[in-house]
Formats: C-alpha cells, sequence, structure tokens
C-alpha cells in the first residue's frame, strides 16, 4: 500500500469534512472494509465537488480506458491481490469490472478515478471523478 498516495487520493476526491477519516480508515488492511462499504451506499456523501459523470450502471470497459488513459493505475478494493497496488488499467478491468463491489481506480497522476459502488437493488453507481483542481 501507497499510504502517501492514498492520503493525496483522500484529498483529491472527498470533501474535506471526511477525507482525514476516511484516510484513517485507509491505513490498516482491517478497516480498508469501513472505506469500502462507506462507498457502497453513500459515496455522494463523502465524495467532493469532483464528479464529472454518473450513471446508475457501470461505464463500458473502453469508456474507462479512455477516460483514466493507458498508464498504470492504483486500485483500492475487497480483492487483495490487486488492492493498494499499481497495476495495468486492463488488469484491474479485467478482475473487477462489473463485479459487484465496490472499488476505486485512480491514475497515476492522481487526477481522474473511476469508482463503482455495489449492486443496491437494481442500482449500480459508476462515476467519473476529476481532481477538484480540473473541476474548476
Amino acid at each position: 500500500m501507497d499510504k502517501e498516495f492514498e492520503e493525496r487520493i483522500c484529498n483529491t476526491f472527498f470533501d474535506k469534512r471526511y477525507a482525514d477519516r476516511l484516510f484513517y480508515e485507509l491505513s490498516s488492511r482491517k478497516k480498508r472494509f469501513v472505506f469500502l462499504s462507506k462507498m457502497c451506499h453513500d459515496s455522494e456523501k463523502y465524495l467532493g465537488n469532483c464528479i464529472y459523470q454518473k450513471r446508475e450502471h457501470p461505464f463500458d470497459i473502453i469508456e474507462i480506458e479512455k477516460f483514466l488513459g493507458k498508464d498504470n493505475c492504483y486500485c483500492l478494493t475487497s480483492k487483495n491481490e490487486i488492492d493498494g497496488l499499481y497495476n495495468n488499467i486492463n488488469t484491474i478491468l479485467d478482475l473487477l469490472w462489473s463485479n459487484g463491489m465496490p472499488y476505486l481506480i485512480v491514475n497515476a497522476k492522481c487526477t481522474l478515478a473511476y469508482l463503482e459502488t455495489e449492486y443496491n437493488f437494481s442500482e449500480h453507481n459508476a462515476y467519473f471523478l476529476k481532481s477538484k483542481q480540473l473541476c474548476f
């Protein structure tokens, strides 16, 4: 896990009121589940003014790759084999795309991100996020 990058993620994409608490929850493997749980149903409460686009179903893989770029990305997920690691976007999406569980993929520059929440009845929210600096 790259703690400095995770702190940067929290400060870049999440509301200032919640950023420190979310980073604290990312600080250990046990608490990471709490972070992901918050992304399941209440993600918009925690996201700062960085939602670029929202859908009630996952974006297509090609759209995600185009948005995030072809560089390696950082991943926050419940899948331990790729959680907290930089990987090729194709590798990440092959394992996670539309799997029903929440995950966050962030480009290496920490300027763009893709958040997919867990299935909630017929709703499965997905978000393209831009850093606060790019949104204004």
